[in-house]
């Protein structure tokens, strides 16, 4: 009986050592898969960069189109008589193209990690008629900038909607 009781231990025993092996090679290797993944989301977070970068300085060297602001404006601004299928078509004419414009700082904001300016281009509007959506080498030129200021910028025509501003991506101040 005692020998039986002795022959059961060590096989508990036995099995328990074996179940101990594998959950830590279970375990190292999540961690090296973890691992592994890890490194390959910093590569690519770090080809994303390099793409965005390359394609900022591509944008800079793009030369703005003869787009006049008060030709957007027409059709763009509030009461304007486009309906808003007519301005989604007009819009394809607009959409990626670079411009140069002026106006006034409405506001400056830092949020979700994105530098953005809020632009008052017509007189009689209340907020902005424009949000620009700046590069973050960008933010020394924008912590010199007050409320009220008149400013040159570029950028590149992204969006428009009914109730919101136009908006500009790839935003650089002159």
């Amino acid at each position: 009986m005692a020998e039986r009781k002795s022959s059961f231990l060590g096989g508990c025993l036995t099995v328990i050592g074996a179940l101990i092996v594998l959950i830590a090679v279970f375990i190292g290797g999540c961690a090296m898969l973890l691992n592994e993944g890890m490194e390959e989301v910093k590569k690519e977070k770090e080809i994303a960069k390099k793409k965005e970068i390359a394609k900022v300085n591509n944008i800079k060297i793009m030369k703005p189109s003869p787009i006049p602001w008060s030709e957007v404006n027409n059709i763009y601004k509030l009461g304007s008589k486009y309906t808003d299928l007519q301005k989604d078509s007009e819009w394809k004419r607009y959409e990626g193209k670079k411009i140069r414009w002026s106006g006034k700082v409405a506001e400056i904001s830092d949020s979700f990690s994105s530098l953005s300016l809020q632009i008052k281009m017509n007189r009689e509007t209340f907020t902005s008629d424009l949000i620009i959506y700046l590069n973050e080498s960008e933010r020394s030129k924008a912590l010199s900038v007050s409320k009220g200021d008149i400013i040159t910028f570029t950028g590149i025509l992204d969006s428009w909607g009914t109730l919101l501003p136009i908006t500009l991506k790839y935003g650089m101040i002159e």
